[in-house]
């Protein structure tokens, strides 16, 4: 009896962990996130960016992507993801500068992606964006790790 509760507390324990290591992400219908904050745990092994486009456009006409940069590296980011276009996912192939960003996706899409939470260093502020063109200005909020 001992030994199967121990197996179920960790079971429990294990759901629970992997539940903080999960960020779900939406944009509305109207050129925005959903949220202005999100919160990466920095005891996960991997954290997990789910995100979901509310919009009905498709990619091309109102795409929407998630990308984590320090703060005061997103204006280049953008800059650079503009120059690199829709087929690059409006992000700078092998950008240093970006932690994690996902795929552009249109209305009704969803996507995921992997990361680990020590690329956020404690003591820098990082910020989460859409870089498709024009978006940024609006669709943005602060990464906090805790």
């Amino acid at each position: 009896m001992k030994n199967t509760f121990v197996v179920l507390l960790s079971l429990f324990a294990t759901s629970v962990f992997a539940g903080e290591c999960d960020i779900n992400l939406e944009s509305t219908e109207s050129m925005a996130f959903k949220t202005k904050e999100i919160v990466v745990n920095k005891n996960c092994a991997e954290v997990t960016l789910n995100f979901k486009n509310n919009g009905t456009l498709p990619k091309a006409v109102m795409g929407h992507n998630a990308v984590i940069s320090k703060k005061s590296d997103m204006n280049a980011v953008v800059n650079d993801g503009i120059a690199a276009g829709l087929k690059n996912n409006y992000v700078k192939t092998g950008d240093k500068r970006v932690v994690v960003a996902t795929t552009v996706i249109g209305g009704g899409e969803s996507t995921s992606i992997k990361f680990k939470p020590d690329t956020i260093k404690p003591n820098e502020d990082y910020v989460f964006f859409c870089s498709f063109p024009g978006h940024s200005a609006v669709m943005k909020g602060i990464v906090k790790l805790v």
